[in-house]
């Protein structure tokens, strides 16, 4: 196979289905068959141009991060990789410069040398994986269990964020935690707290998403449009972590009033535009 479709960008705010070449794994590289790619509040915004001339640095450009897939082919240097054609795989999105003091350190997320070409974030600076291959580096390849299905698998970048959360506040058996925003991150959030231990999880935000967060485990929803986030938090759990997951559209104020008052802070953020998508 030669060509493949995708998901290119070629203008800001237009997303096509396009037929491009089947791209061709390189030393230590493996070409994978996607099979499940999300699109995120991140995707969204990149369509829209909120990044333009960073994420991505230049059109046409193939989106997506959110992904699993299937070892399809491997390339040159990758015969000690414990990779094999059909294997079940996700990707880290970040390969660093391998140099600097912070990817020596393990920390390739926080490459020093992002605007240099060893650095990539593939789906952001590097092309994505809504198509039907991507290539990656062998050693950003992990294998997925035969119990988890292809679309599980593809959330498993954003449960890592969870899970890197939920270590950094320290949650354990007993905690207490706040989680705003009942979007993705927050629903995993969740689940992750609760995994963890903690035995009250309050979700702070509005809409029928906060019954999706009720159904998941939380101890007690807050719909910050009908009440006070800060009264309604502390009132469900003891001092605690709380962990911002939602749209900018937040209260921020409530996440600094908690910090002042109790918590251990977790924060990210993510604001939602609404691109158009068209099939040529």
């Amino acid at each position: 196979m030669t060509a493949m479709r995708a998901a290119l960008l070629r203008e800001f705010g237009s997303l096509e289905v396009a037929n491009v070449p089947v791209p061709e794994p390189g030393a230590g590289e493996v070409l994978v068959r996607v099979r499940a790619c999300g699109i995120c509040g991140t995707d969204l915004k990149i369509v829209a141009g909120a990044y333009r001339g960073t994420w991505p640095p230049a059109l046409p450009f193939i989106i997506g991060h959110e992904w699993s897939g299937e070892v399809a082919a491997l390339g040159p240097g990758t015969e000690r990789s414990g990779l094999a054609v059909g294997d079940r795989v996700v990707a880290e999105n970040h390969t660093g410069c391998g140099a600097c003091p912070m990817c020596r350190a393990g920390r390739y997320n926080l490459c020093e040398r992002v605007r240099e070409p060893g650095f990539k974030l593939y789906g952001h600076t590097a092309p994505g994986a809504l198509a039907e291959y991507a290539v990656r580096p062998a050693v950003a390849l992990h294998k997925v269990p035969s119990e988890v299905t292809d679309v599980a698998a593809a959330l498993v970048n954003q449960g890592a964020l969870t899970v890197h959360a939920a270590r950094r506040a320290r949650l354990g058996p007993g905690a207490s935690a706040v989680v705003f925003g009942p979007g993705l991150l927050g629903l995993l959030m969740l689940q992750v707290a609760r995994a963890a231990g903690a035995t009250s999880v309050a979700v702070v935000g509005r809409g029928p998403r906060l019954d999706i967060a009720r159904d998941l485990g939380a101890s007690a929803v807050v719909d910050y449009s009908r009440e006070d986030p800060v009264a309604g938090a502390r009132a469900a759990t003891t001092p605690g972590s709380w962990s911002e997951c939602g749209p900018r559209r937040t209260p921020r104020y409530t996440a600094l009033l908690l910090r002042a008052a109790w918590a251990t802070p977790m924060p990210w953020a993510v604001a939602v535009p609404t691109p158009t998508v068209k099939a040529m």
